[in-house]
């Protein structure tokens, strides 16, 4: 999804919306949330007896008490009035402050440190969900992404979770605490809570002047963190060629175009939030000022417009805190959006599917169609084929004829539209693809090594890992000569992708690493092609001692270079030409 596909949304439903995308994650935390909100209440009720405690303390040591008794048939009021003749005594009336004071002191803890935990929780689950989304997609769907989207999802808008589950537990305690002293307030003088209620009306009517552009930050945001994820990693692609052709200097002004919208937007946000707290106290003055008036015009007492005023102050930082939340929740809503969206549910139970048993297999291609999406044409219209078991078979055809998708399709990492993929007598899809992928290697013209040493990369995968194993697949590969110029051997860091190597090397670090999984079929995609013909040959003749007995599949080779009896396949033939027809030459 992009930043245009995210469509807007008022952030008065803003906490709404967050609470209906942030579901899924808290399925196993529930209890805890329900804890966290029960925390965040009974805090209210402490800041609440707290405040209330404080205002009929000084009233009481200023002498003048307030007089309650009008209100008596309200259940609050004949509270209140209790309490105010329990308070007399000026001891008892400190000690109770003192009581509730700790006592919300220690409910604030709580309330954060679960909070943070359930954050902390939070955050690492999204990251998992999304790492486990990206790699679900399919090989299509990820070849189609950007990386610098999807980097930018774990890396910058993961934090979206736990901040909008902060804003969240947040927004319930301020509203919460909000509305018990607006009760207080509503039992010292109605007429006051009026105007006081109509102020924070006036307020959040003016905030909503801040709604549109604190969204439309969020997908700037959202914008800017993939414009800068994806020209640092296309430079980082490219460096070479970048270097060579004299665009570095570009791609540094791209970067700072996207870095400069990203502090644009950053500055937005932080007036935004900066614009809450004045409007805030604004209101809160104006309400004062009509409480005094008020008060003059209809001689309310002195002690009542004390408490009033006193009541409405505490009362501004949770109405300002109120409106922080929401217009953060309004920033973050396109980036959990995005990130649930993306982010893989947990894996539901699904039915058993059989394992690969290991042993040589025919493998089968029955009436397969198959068209990538972006294409009308197919790459495969009805194709039949068979690779017999324990042999070497060329696949041969024209580029664009389909045979690193037949590769894809042989492992599973695409599925045809029409037809199977049959393993022995076992169609592909029923079969568990992780196993069955343990017992194929795939030496691909595209070599991916991982930024790591030698050794690591070696034994990615690997069944062998003894140190014979590891000297038999480097003597297999024709790698002993490139490990020696290394300065730490095996240990040597080789960077991202082998950027250290040339092509053949890296090439004849994938033939090891294939060696070392010890596969019952081996399939190369053109995976010596980076080598001279002596070198190909020499390493072609190794693997045919090592996979003596096991399938072979051969793409982008010669059949004369072939060290074994061949079965060839030519994509590029009418159904039944050309196929199946065998050609020897002889085993060094």
């Amino acid at each position: 999804m992009t930043p245009a596909e995210v469509e807007p949304i008022w952030s008065s439903r803003a906490a709404i919306e967050a609470v209906r995308l942030l579901r899924p994650l808290l399925q196993h935390s529930r209890r805890t949330v329900v804890l966290i909100v029960g925390l965040g209440l009974l805090t209210a009720l402490a800041e609440t007896a707290g405040i209330g405690m404080i205002l009929l303390l000084l009233s009481i040591l200023f002498g003048a008490p307030p007089d309650l008794s009008e209100l008596e048939e309200l259940p609050l009021g004949e509270m209140l009035g209790g309490m105010t003749q329990a308070l007399h005594d000026p001891v008892w009336a400190v000690l109770a402050v003192l009581f509730v004071v700790i006592v919300r002191l220690v409910l604030t803890v709580l309330h954060g440190m679960l909070t943070t935990s359930v954050s902390v929780r939070l955050g690492h689950e999204a990251r998992l969900r999304l790492f486990r989304g990206i790699t679900a997609m399919s090989l299509e769907d990820a070849k189609a992404k950007s990386w610098g989207e999807l980097y930018a999802l774990i890396d910058e808008h993961s934090h979206a979770i736990p901040e909008g589950f902060d804003a969240v537990c947040n927004l319930i305690q301020s509203v919460t605490i909000a509305l018990g002293l607006g009760l207080l307030l509503i039992a010292v003088s109605p007429l006051m809570a009026a105007v006081a209620g109509l102020a924070f009306l006036a307020m959040h009517g003016a905030m909503k002047l801040l709604h549109r552009p604190a969204e439309a930050t969020g997908e700037t945001y959202v914008a800017t963190a993939k414009a800068m994820s994806e020209h640092l990693i296309r430079t980082l692609q490219g460096f070479r060629t970048f270097h060579t052709i004299g665009l570095i200097a570009r791609q540094s002004r791209l970067f700072a175009v996207a870095s400069g919208r990203s502090a644009q937007a950053q500055a937005r946000s932080d007036v935004l939030g900066l614009l809450v707290g004045p409007a805030s106290h604004i209101l809160v003055l104006m309400a004062v000022a009509a409480l005094a008036l008020i008060a003059l015009s209809l001689g309310m007492p002195y002690d009542r417009l004390l408490l009033a005023v006193g009541l409405l102050y505490r009362i501004e930082p949770y109405l300002a805190g109120i409106e922080e939340e929401r217009l953060l929740l309004a920033e973050r809503y396109p980036s959990l959006r995005l990130v649930m969206a993306v982010a893989a549910p947990e894996p539901a139970a699904e039915a058993t599917r059989a394992a690969a048993e290991p042993g040589q297999k025919p493998l089968r291609l029955v009436g397969v169609d198959f068209t990538y999406g972006s294409r009308e044409r197919p790459v495969f219209s009805g194709l039949d084929l068979t690779i017999p078991a324990g042999g070497w078979t060329l696949i041969e055809g024209p580029s664009g004829t389909g045979k690193s998708t037949l590769v894809n399709l042989l492992l599973g990492l695409i599925e045809p539209s029409r037809g199977s993929v049959v393993i022995g007598d076992t169609p592909l899809a029923r079969l568990d693809l992780a196993s069955w992928r343990r017992q194929v290697a795939v030496c691909g013209q595209d070599i991916e090594l991982v930024s790591g040493t030698v050794r690591e990369n070696l034994l990615l995968g690997a069944r062998q890992r003894s140190g014979p194993a590891i000297e038999r697949a480097i003597a297999v590969a024709g790698l002993a000569p490139v490990i020696a110029e290394l300065p730490l051997g095996l240990e040597t860091p080789l960077g991202e992708q082998g950027a250290q190597l040339s092509g053949g090397q890296r090439q004849r670090i994938a033939v090891a690493r294939a060696v070392l999984r010890d596969p019952q079929v081996l399939i190369l995609d053109e995976g010596t092609s980076m080598l001279d013909r002596a070198s190909q040959r020499q390493v072609l003749f190794a693997l045919a001692r090592v996979m003596r007995g096991r399938t072979v599949v051969v793409i982008g080779h010669h059949l004369d270079e072939l060290p074994e009896p061949c079965t060839r396949i030519d994509l590029a033939a009418a159904p039944g030409e050309e196929q199946g027809r065998a050609r020897s030459s002889a085993l060094a």
